[in-house]
C-alpha cells in the first residue's frame, strides 16, 4: 500500500475538525476486520512520506499483529513516525477512554469528549511531543462506548520501540516511533507486536494482555509483595541516621512485618554520587545498614542511577558518559523535558555506552553485596529514556538505552528486588520486580483521592508484569479518620507492596492496628468492574474482599451483590454484620470520602450459634452471679518458692518416690497425682469457667448484669493490688525436690485466652472504663514480655509437642489482645514454618502425641490448640486456615484426620488411653471453627451432638473453648 504523506494526512484532518461531529460518516464500531484493511504511512522526523521503497509487512496470527520495516532501496532512510494504521471512526464523546502513558507518573482517563490527565500531563510536564488535535496514550487504549463491547488497542512488547496511539475526532493511528534512526538499505526493523481485542469483560482483556506480555517479557516475581518503612514521607531530603534508628526500634517492637527498612533520598551528597554520604550521615550509611540487618530486617535504599547533577564528582569526571546534544555536549535535560524535582537541571547517563553499564554494575554490586542492601528504589529512571538527545551507540532506541543500563543494574543488585519508580512504563517490562502505579503520596485528600485512581487503573498489572506500589501508606496528618480509611482500601485493593511512611514513634494506637490489617500485603488486586467503579472485589483463601470507596463530598449507597447466602464482617473496625441472604444487601450508606472493606464468607451451612447456646450460657451464667471473684492469693502452699500474688502449681505426673519416700519426686507419664498442690489451678479453672460464660451471657441478653460481674473476676485478677495475680509464671509445674518451676508450666494459662474473648465482648458494656480495659490489656502485655523473653518461655515455645502449640497459640492470642503485632506476627509465622512441619504427618496425625500414654486425648487436645491459634491469628490477608505446606499438610488434614475418631470412637485404631478415654470427646471447637471456614455441615451437625460441659476434672482441665458465642 502507497504510504501518504504527513502533509496529507494534516490535511484531512484539517477539513474532519472543520466539518464537525454532523459530518462524519465513518462507522463507529470498531472491529478487527476494518483494522486490517486500514492503511499505514511511514514518514520521517519532519513528517515527510518516505519514497515508496520503504515497505511495512502486516501479519496476523488471530489477535496479534506482528510487523516488520523494510527499505528495499539503494538509500539510507530515518524514519520518524511509523503508522501501523490508521482506522476510521466515529466514537461518540461519551466513549469511555483509559490509556497508559510512556512515563509512569502519566495516565489518560475520562471519555473522547472530556479527557483526564491523571497524575502529571505528559505533553505539560514532561514536554513528550504529541500530534496536534490528538489525544495520544503510550502501550494500552481502552476505549468503552456506551452499550458496546470494550476495545482494547495494546502493544505487547518493548523491546526497542515505543508504541502509541493517536486518537483523533474520526480516526485512530496506532504508530510506532522510529526516533529518526537510520535504516540501511536491505535492513529490515521488527517492529513491537500489536494487540487487538474486543468483548464484554474489560478485566478479561487486560489479563490476556498481561499473560502475553510476560510471554515476550518473562519475569520471575517473589511470593509476595514486599514490606516496610520508607523515610521520605515523614523526614525528607533531611533525614538523618537517628531518624532511621528510632523507627527502627519501633518496627521491631510493634510492626515487624515491616520487614525492609528504605533509606529515601537525601542521603547522597549529590545527586549521582550515590557511594558518597551527606553531612547527616557522618560520611557514610554502611553502618546504618548493618544495624538494620543486624536487627534481622532488610536494609533497602533509594537510588536514581540515571541521572546526576552538574556538582557532582560523576558529572566532573566523566562528561562523556551523559546523553549528548547536537553539538555533542551533556544534554541539560530541562532542554527538553522536566528538569528535576530537586538540584536541577539533570543530566541523563547513556545505557549504552559500555562504561556507564560497568559503573551501574559496580556501583549495585557494591550497594548489594558490601552494603547488604536487598531492595532497591529505583527513581527518575524516564530520564534513563529521555528523548531528544543523542546517544553513544548512534543505532539504539532510547528504550534499548534505558533497557541495556537496566540489564546493567541488574547484573550488579543480582537477587535483591528491583523498585521502578518514574519510569517509562512499557520500557520497564521484564526489568524491575515492583512498579510504582500512582504519583506521590501526600498527607493532604485530593492527594488521596487520585493516588487511589491512578494506581486502581493499574491494577490488572500486580503480580502479573510486576508488584504494584501504591505509594507510601501515610496513616497521620490532618486527614479525617472516613479519609484514612479511604486511604487504606485503596492501598489493601491495590494487591500491592505495604510500605509505611510515617514517624512510628509517633503512630497512634489505633492507627497502628490499621496498619497491621494491612500486613502482610494480599498479593491479590481488587478488580473493579469500570475505572469509575467504586466496588472492586478480592479474592481471598476461602472468602472475598470487597473494597467500597466513596471519593465524593457526598454520602453514597453500599450495596454488595451476595451470590450465596453469606456471613459479613468490616475487616476495619472487626464489627460481624450477620448472615445476608443471596442478592443485593444492602448496608448503611458511605460516609463522603470515605472506604470500607467487607469480608464476605459463604454462610450457606451457617447457624446461629448464639440461638443454638442461649439456654445453656444463660443458665450457667445465673447461677454464676452469686460465685465471688477467687484468685492465686485464696489459697496458697508452703512448698511454692514464691510470694502470694505468684501462681504456683506442681507438675501432674510426679510422685513421691517408693524407694526415697522424702527425695525427689519420680514421673509416671499420663497418671496425675491427687495429691499435689492444686489451688491455684482450681482458681484459675473456676475464673476461666464462670467470666467467659457471663461475657457471653452479655453478648446474647445484653443484660448487665452478666457484664458487670464479669468484669469483676477480671479486676481480682488483673487490677486489684490486694488479689491480682503476678504477669508470670514463675513457679508453675514445680516438682517437689527438683526444680521451683518450669517452662512446662505455662500451658496451666491455656484457659486465659477465652478470658481475653470475654474481656473484647464486655468492652462496649460499659461495665469496665477505658482506664480499666488498658489496665487488664497492660497485664496481659506484660505477660507476653515474660512469654517471650525467659528461659521457661523459650524452653516451652521449643518444645516439640503440644507444649510448642499451646505456647503459640496462649502468646498469640494475648498479642493480639493487647496489640503486640510483633508477637502475633511471630506465632504466626512459627506455625507456618515450625508446628505443622515438625507436629503434623503426612495423613494429618500428630505422631509425637500418638506417643503418648494418652493418644486419643493428646491428638485431640493439640488439634484443638493449633486451631484455635488458626482461628485467632488468622487474617483475611493471611488466613492460617487455609494455609497448606507445598505436600498438602494443613489444619484441614488435621481435622479432616481425626473427624472419623471424633464421630465413632470405637474406630480409633491405637490403644485407648491409660486415663479418662470415655471424656472425650467434647464439643470441640476444631469442628465448629472449620465448619464454619469450609462450609462442612457434617462438622457442625457432630459439633451440635457432642457434650458441652463435663463435670470430670481432668476434662475440664483440657477443655479450653466453653463459651463458643465468644469466637463466631
Amino acid at each position: 500500500m502507497k504510504p501518504s504523506s504527513r502533509r496529507d494526512f494534516c490535511v484531512r484532518l484539517g477539513s474532519v475538525l472543520a466539518l464537525g461531529p454532523l459530518a462524519r460518516t465513518a462507522p463507529a464500531a470498531l472491529s478487527a476486520e476494518r483494522l486490517r484493511a486500514a492503511p499505514w504511512r511511514v514518514a520521517d522526523a519532519e513528517g515527510n512520506a518516505l519514497p515508496s521503497s520503504v515497505r511495512l509487512d502486516r501479519v496476523w496470527s488471530g489477535s496479534r499483529c506482528h510487523a516488520t520495516l523494510t527499505n528495499a532501496g539503494a538509500s539510507s532512510v530515518r524514519p520518524g513516525e511509523v503508522t501501523l494504521f490508521s482506522l476510521e471512526h466515529s466514537l461518540p464523546a461519551d466513549t469511555g477512554l483509559y490509556g497508559e502513558s510512556f512515563q509512569m507518573l502519566s495516565q489518560t482517563a475520562g471519555t473522547l469528549g472530556k479527557p483526564e490527565d491523571l497524575g502529571m500531563s505528559e505533553a505539560r510536564h514532561y514536554r513528550i511531543p504529541q500530534p496536534a488535535g490528538a489525544i495520544e496514550v503510550t502501550g494500552l487504549m481502552m476505549l468503552e462506548p456506551p452499550g458496546e463491547p470494550c476495545t482494547m488497542l495494546a502493544f505487547s512488547s518493548c523491546h526497542r520501540f515505543s508504541g502509541r496511539f493517536a486518537v483523533f475526532p474520526n480516526r485512530i493511528d496506532v504508530t510506532i516511533d522510529g526516533e529518526g534512526l537510520e535504516l540501511k538499505p536491505d535492513e529490515s526493523w521488527r517492529l513491537e507486536e500489536f494487540v487487538f481485542a474486543q468483548g464484554p469483560d474489560r478485566d478479561a482483556l487486560l489479563d490476556g494482555l498481561a499473560a502475553r506480555i510476560v510471554e515476550q517479557h518473562p519475569v520471575k516475581l517473589p511470593r509476595r509483595p514486599p514490606a516496610g518503612w520508607c523515610s521520605w514521607y515523614c523526614f525528607g531530603p533531611r533525614v538523618t541516621a537517628a531518624d532511621v534508628l528510632a523507627n527502627l526500634d519501633a518496627i521491631a517492637k510493634q510492626m515487624p512485618a515491616l520487614r525492609y527498612v528504605q533509606l529515601d533520598d537525601g542521603y547522597q551528597a549529590a545527586m549521582g554520587d550515590w557511594l558518597e554520604a551527606g553531612a547527616a550521615f557522618g560520611g557514610g550509611v554502611r553502618e546504618l545498614l548493618s544495624q538494620i540487618r543486624a536487627r534481622g530486617f532488610e536494609p533497602a535504599i533509594w537510588v536514581a542511577p540515571f541521572i546526576a547533577e552538574a556538582g557532582s564528582r560523576v558529572f566532573g569526571e566523566h562528561p562523556d558518559w551523559f546523553v549528548r546534544d547536537e553539538d555533542g555536549k551533556p544534554l541539560p535535560s530541562n532542554r527538553v523535558t522536566f528538569g528535576g524535582w530537586r538540584r536541577g537541571p539533570w543530566y541523563a547517563l547513556d545505557g549504552t555506552n559500555p562504561e556507564v553499564q560497568q559503573h551501574f554494575e559496580t556501583l549495585f554490586r557494591t550497594m548489594r553485596n558490601e552494603w547488604g542492601c536487598t531492595y532497591f528504589k529505583l527513581d527518575a529512571n524516564f530520564w534513563g529514556a529521555m528523548h531528544g538527545g543523542h546517544h553513544f551507540d548512534p543505532r539504539a532506541t532510547r528504550i534499548e538505552a534505558y533497557r541495556r543500563g537496566m540489564e546493567a543494574v541488574r547484573r550488579g543488585a543480582g537477587d535483591a528486588f528491583l523498585l521502578g519508580c518514574n519510569h517509562p512504563v512499557w520500557g520497564s517490562f521484564g526489568v524491575i520486580d515492583g512498579s510504582r502505579a500512582s504519583n506521590d503520596i501526600g498527607r493532604k485528600w485530593e492527594r488521596i483521592r487520585d493516588c487511589a485512581r491512578e494506581t486502581l487503573a493499574r491494577n490488572w498489572q500486580n503480580g502479573r508484569l510486576w508488584w504494584n506500589d501504591p505509594d507510601a501508606i501515610v496513616l497521620t496528618g490532618n486527614l479525617s479518620d472516613d479519609e484514612i480509611r479511604f486511604h487504606a482500601t485503596s492501598a489493601l485493593a491495590s494487591g500491592g507492596l505495604m510500605l509505611s511512611g510515617d514517624d512510628l514513634t509517633k503512630l497512634p494506637a489505633p492507627r497502628l492496628a490499621m496498619l497491621g490489617k494491612l500486613l502482610p500485603p494480599a498479593g491479590a488486586a481488587a478488580k473493579f468492574r469500570r475505572l469509575d467503579a467504586a466496588t472492586g472485589e478480592i479474592p481471598l483463601d476461602g472468602a472475598r474482599a470487597v473494597c467500597l470507596l466513596n471519593p465524593h463530598d457526598a454520602p453514597e449507597a453500599a450495596r454488595v451483590r451476595l451470590e450465596t447466602r453469606s456471613r459479613v464482617s468490616d475487616y476495619w473496625s472487626g464489627e460481624a454484620l450477620g448472615i445476608r441472604e443471596r442478592g443485593t444487601t444492602a448496608l448503611a450508606d458511605l460516609p463522603p470520602r470515605s472506604g470500607r472493606v467487607l469480608i464476605v464468607k459463604r454462610g450457606e451451612h451457617a447457624f446461629d450459634v448464639a440461638a443454638f447456646d442461649r439456654g445453656r450460657v444463660l443458665r450457667q451464667a445465673e447461677t454464676f452471679l452469686t460465685g465471688k471473684p477467687e484468685t492465686v492469693t485464696a489459697t496458697s502452699s508452703p512448698r511454692s518458692a514464691g510470694g502470694p500474688h505468684d501462681y504456683f502449681s506442681e507438675g501432674d505426673y510426679w510422685w513421691p518416690d517408693p524407694k526415697n519416700p522424702g527425695g525427689p519426686y519420680i514421673q509416671r507419664d499420663g497418671m496425675s497425682n491427687p495429691d499435689n498442690f492444686d489451688g491455684h489451678r482450681r482458681a484459675l479453672l473456676r475464673f476461666s469457667v464462670q467470666m467467659p460464660a457471663l461475657a457471653a451471657a452479655w453478648k446474647i441478653s445484653g443484660d448487665k448484669r452478666y457484664a458487670a460481674h464479669a468484669a469483676a473476676h477480671l479486676r481480682a485478677w488483673f487490677l486489684d493490688p490486694a488479689t491480682r495475680m503476678n504477669p508470670n509464671l514463675q513457679y508453675a509445674q514445680a516438682i517437689h525436690g527438683r526444680v521451683t518451676g518450669r517452662g512446662t508450666g505455662i500451658i496451666d494459662t491455656i484457659h486465659l485466652v477465652e478470658v481475653t474473648r470475654g474481656a473484647l465482648a464486655i468492652e462496649d458494656s460499659g461495665a469496665l472504663s477505658e482506664a480499666e480495659m488498658a489496665g487488664v490489656r497492660a497485664w496481659f502485655g506484660e505477660y507476653v514480655t515474660w512469654l517471650t523473653r525467659h528461659p521457661y518461655g523459650h524452653a516451652e515455645r521449643d518444645a516439640k509437642n503440644n507444649h510448642a502449640t499451646c505456647w503459640a497459640m496462649q502468646t498469640g492470642a494475648f498479642a493480639v489482645f493487647c496489640g503486640n503485632r510483633a508477637a502475633a506476627d511471630d506465632c504466626a509465622a512459627r506455625y507456618k514454618t515450625i508446628l505443622l512441619p515438625r507436629q503434623m504427618a503426612s495423613d494429618g496425625s500428630f505422631p509425637l502425641e500418638l506417643r503418648r500414654t494418652k493418644p486419643y486425648g493428646y491428638s485431640i487436645f493439640n488439634l484443638e490448640a493449633m486451631a484455635t491459634l488458626c482461628q485467632v491469628l488468622a487474617t483475611p490477608l493471611d488466613n492460617l486456615w487455609r494455609f497448606e505446606l507445598p505436600d498438602g499438610r494443613s489444619i484441614r488434614r488435621g481435622v479432616k484426620h481425626l473427624y472419623p475418631f471424633l464421630a465413632d470412637k470405637s474406630k480409633w485404631t491405637r490403644p485407648p488411653d491409660v486415663m479418662y478415654f470415655n471424656v472425650w470427646p467434647m464439643r470441640q471447637a476444631s469442628l465448629l471453627f472449620a465448619g464454619f471456614e469450609f462450609d462442612d455441615e457434617a462438622y457442625l451437625q457432630l459439633w451440635r451432638k457432642l457434650p458441652a460441659d463435663s463435670s470430670v476434672e481432668e476434662a475440664v482441665r483440657n477443655f479450653f473453648i466453653r463459651q463458643p458465642v465468644l469466637w463466631v
